[in-house]
């Protein structure tokens, strides 16, 4: 079984890219975890190159949960199923997919702040992005260790 993970995002919609400056900010330290980075942005094919049925995958995507901005969300990939009162601006069709195959993994969502025609951060994620980041990564480390 391989570990990946699937950074998902728009970078020219602001807030919306955040899943993909955090995968590139922590890849390396994933790569010592033995865990493979995939930039997918919002080619979903793309990433479905990328997975094979005995993978363990982890989703990294900006999320509407309209909690407070940044907050880390982990949710187990097979929950999705009933999540119909979440908003996942990307992952809905790569989500369908794992879970008609049966991908076992986990969905991490940040929660943004802004999604607009922008390619930069709102204020509030760009000043927590170093917090955000140690938080993603912890929330990974913490979830390895108990598979």
């Amino acid at each position: 079984m391989s570990t990946k993970l699937i950074a998902i995002g728009n970078k020219l919609m602001g807030d919306d890219g955040i899943a993909l400056i955090v995968a590139d900010k922590i890849k390396e330290k994933l790569k010592d975890m033995n865990i493979e980075v995939i930039i997918g942005e919002t080619d979903f094919d793309f990433c479905l190159d990328f997975i094979n049925k005995d993978d363990f995958i982890i989703i990294l995507d900006s999320t509407h949960f309209n909690i407070k901005k940044g907050n880390i969300t982990l949710l187990p990939l097979d929950s999705l199923n009933q999540s119909k009162n979440f908003f996942f601006p990307h992952s809905l069709s790569l989500i369908h997919y794992l879970l008609i195959y049966n991908i076992k993994g986990i969905f991490i969502g940040i929660e943004a702040e802004n999604i607009d025609f922008t390619n930069r951060l709102s204020s509030t994620l760009s000043k927590n992005l170093d917090n955000i980041c140690n938080n993603v990564l912890k929330v990974i480390k913490d979830f390895k260790a108990d598979i």
